[in-house]
């Protein structure tokens, strides 16, 4: 039997990296919105941010964050397809 994962195909004994990269989508995914979150703090209200003097660089630092978090989970989901359900095929 091969697992076929949107054009990756793997045999039994490569399934497990499928769970690899289902994993770090998912830690991605939860690494964006945590930032996000941030992000909504910083600029929404001001109060939760206490006295920084650089909340510009601050603002920045997070923004740099959600764009690195969502190269990966981009191209995850270009190269296998995260939002398709897995095929398998029998051979």
């Amino acid at each position: 039997m091969i697992l076929n994962i949107s054009g990756l195909t793997l045999n039994n004994n490569m399934a497990t990296a499928g769970k690899f990269i289902k994993g770090i989508h998912a830690e991605h995914t939860g690494k964006r919105l945590r930032a996000l979150g941030d992000l909504e703090v910083y600029l929404n209200q001001p109060v939760g941010v206490g006295e920084h003097s650089r909340l510009s660089d601050e603002i920045e630092n997070i923004l740099k964050r959600i764009k690195e978090h969502d190269d990966i989970i981009a191209v995850i989901e270009e190269h296998f397809n995260m939002n398709e359900k897995e095929q398998v095929i029998n051979e």
